[in-house]
Formats: C-alpha cells, sequence, structure tokens
C-alpha cells in the first residue's frame, strides 16, 4: 500500500475528523518522515507519520463511536483578497483562501477584520467571496481557529454555511 493514496483515501472519507490541517500542508511539511501503515484484517487501522521530534498525526479507526475517526507537493493556489476603507485608504480587513486542486480541497485562514469594523457583516462578506471564488475549483472548504477565541469566529463560518464540531487539542511544552 502506498501510504499518501491510503492517507488521501482517508482524509477525503472526513476531512475536519481525520486532522486538524489541510491535507497538502501535512504531505508538505512531513516530506523525510517516517510513515507507517498497520492493517488489520485487509483493513487499514492505524496511520502514523512521525520523525524525531514530533508525531505530526495519528489516526486510529476504532468500532467505538467516542474516538473519531483519526506523493508529492501538491500544487495549490493561494488567493489574496484584501476589503478597502476608500476614504482612509486602507485595507480594513484580509482573507486567505487556498485550494489543493488534486483533491479540490479549499480552506481558509486568517479571515481578519480590524477592530473597529467588526459587527458590520465585513468578514461574512470575506469569506463568501472566498468561498465564491473557491466554488468552481473545491468540493468542500474547511476552517480553523481557536475554541475560545473572543471574536468568536465560529459565529461568522456558521452564518456562511458551515457545519460540524470537530475539536483538535493541540499541547505545547516549552524546553
Amino acid at each position: 500500500m502506498n501510504f499518501e493514496v491510503v492517507l488521501r483515501e482517508k482524509y477525503l472519507e472526513n476531512p475536519c475528523a481525520f486532522q486538524s490541517t489541510a491535507l497538502w500542508k501535512a504531505i508538505k511539511m512531513t516530506s523525510g518522515f517516517e510513515k507507517e501503515i498497520k492493517v488489520n484484517n485487509s483493513k487499514v487501522v492505524n496511520l502514523i507519520i512521525e520523525n524525531e521530534s514530533m508525531l505530526h498525526t495519528y489516526w486510529f479507526s476504532s468500532e467505538y463511536s467516542m474516538y473519531p475517526k483519526i506523493k508529492d507537493y501538491y500544487e495549490m493556489m493561494i488567493l489574496h483578497d484584501n476589503f478597502m476603507d476608500n476614504i482612509k485608504e486602507m485595507p480594513i480587513a484580509l482573507g486567505i483562501a487556498e485550494c489543493d486542486e488534486d483533491i479540490m480541497e479549499g480552506s481558509l485562514e486568517w479571515i481578519q477584520v480590524l477592530p473597529q469594523y467588526r459587527g458590520y457583516g465585513i468578514g461574512v462578506a470575506l469569506v463568501n467571496f472566498l468561498l465564491l471564488i473557491l466554488k468552481e475549483k473545491s468540493k468542500f472548504v474547511t476552517v480553523s481557529g481557536k475554541i475560545d477565541n473572543k471574536t468568536n469566529p465560529q459565529r461568522m463560518y456558521r452564518k456562511c454555511g458551515f457545519q460540524g464540531n470537530d475539536i483538535w487539542h493541540i499541547l505545547r511544552r516549552k524546553l
């Protein structure tokens, strides 16, 4: 079995439950890492990507519903757009949309609106604008963010039609 092919298949079954980052990022960031596929009765049960200093992805399949189902660099296109205050001649919002055209996955990152311009629907307009651009290139689009973010981006994404409740815990340790 080819690791990247299996990784891609498992990711496409449920992208947000599989891992917290877009597939192309996982592939790009883990070139040179050790990769392992564990199989039981001809069924893939584990995918592991790691190197000496970190475990990047550890996906496992479980029959218990309490557990989520957790090649080369893919071409991507990065779309930038910023909204301007024409009177002050300054950008007031920025959004970045990325697309992995190989699996037709879009991802939105860095949706930012200056504090004094929040609450006017600019973030929603920006997200919808980027989704419109991604529509022809993507079958699905993912977003990520901090669960306790005081600006509550989840509310904005839900207004734009995003669904799901997958939560990832990122643990850090100072050395």
